[in-house]
């Protein structure tokens, strides 16, 4: 059996480095010249940092333990937070402060002295 000609090795060698560089620089151009959108719907769980996780679940759990509206309040920091969070990482705007007031809204929803009232 003869042994593997050095020069064809080469020759194989080089294409696939030159491939993998040609696919590499398109890659990159690609990425730096064509305009594209990202939606936070088309993000994977992996792309949600852990901070942002917290502030929803700590917001969750103050909220469920609350018994009056300055109990629910205190939700509202972490929640605030968490959308803060989300508009850094979305591309459409919006309001962080206005989910504030929604959260007052939830809050004025979830009073017991509303409930007996309503």
């Amino acid at each position: 059996m003869s042994s593997p000609n050095p020069k064809r090795t080469r020759k194989i060698i080089i294409r696939v480095i030159a491939l993998v560089l040609a696919l590499v620089i398109c890659g990159v151009l690609y990425d730096l010249y064509f305009p594209r959108t990202t939606h936070l719907r088309d993000h994977a769980d992996d792309d949600f940092s852990g901070s942002l996780w917290y502030y929803a679940a700590n917001a969750a759990f103050v909220f469920k333990q609350g018994k009056q509206r300055a109990d629910y309040e205190k939700a509202l920091p972490d929640l605030v937070k968490f959308y803060r969070a989300i508009r850094q990482m979305s591309d459409i705007p919006f309001d962080c402060r206005s989910h504030r007031a929604a959260g007052t809204r939830v809050v004025d929803h979830s009073s017991p002295a509303r409930a007996a009232a309503g």
